[in-house]
Order: structure tokens, then C-alpha cells, then sequence
């Protein structure tokens, strides 16, 4: 888990159409450390370029749309 500073998960830019992926903040810390979530080479979650978990166990579920770096939150 994280424990200080917060950290940032970077997902890949061309995955399996459909993958999908969780992020979750399993230490329950992140409403003080936060946790960035980007796409490689500028991709995109839901048109923006980062988001964040900020509560504490935060859960972030994504799934690749099979369009170069987009992803959308389900």
C-alpha cells in the first residue's frame, strides 16, 4: 500500500479491447495520499487526461474502449 506522498498508476496506452482494469486504494490512505491514475502516451480516462482516487479505500474501474489510449470509468 501506500504509506507517504501519494503515487502514481500508469496505464497502458494500447491494451486488449474490453480490458479492463481496478485500482484501489487497499492501505485506506488516500484521501492524504493520492492516487493519480494517467494513460500512457496522453491517453485519456472519460476525456481527461488524469483522475484521482481521493477517499480513503477509493476503488477506480476503467476498461479500454479498443480507440488508442481512451478509456472510459464503468
Amino acid at each position: 500500500g501506500i504509506t507517504g506522498g501519494g503515487d502514481t498508476v500508469t496505464l497502458l496506452a494500447t491494451p486488449t479491447q474490453g480490458q479492463e482494469f481496478i485500482i484501489k486504494d487497499s492501505s485506506g490512505t488516500a484521501s492524504t495520499n493520492n492516487i493519480t491514475v494517467t494513460v500512457a502516451a496522453s491517453g485519456t480516462i472519460d476525456g481527461v487526461t488524469s483522475t484521482a482516487i481521493t477517499a480513503n479505500y477509493g476503488v477506480l474501474r476503467v476498461r479500454y474502449t479498443g480507440t488508442a489510449g481512451v478509456y472510459e470509468t464503468w
